[in-house]
């Protein structure tokens, strides 16, 4: 998804998990540098 566009995931978290959805926490570096924590 993010690495696609330019963004490197730095880190990933799986917050939550159950047969219906799941949800990651996720640390961003953006093409310009910048840290985008946390990116849900």
């Amino acid at each position: 998804m993010a690495e696609g566009e330019g963004w490197e995931r730095l880190r990933s978290e799986k917050l939550l998990e159950n047969p219906y959805f799941a949800l990651r926490s996720d640390r961003l570096r953006l093409p310009d540098g910048g840290i985008k924590d946390p990116y849900y």
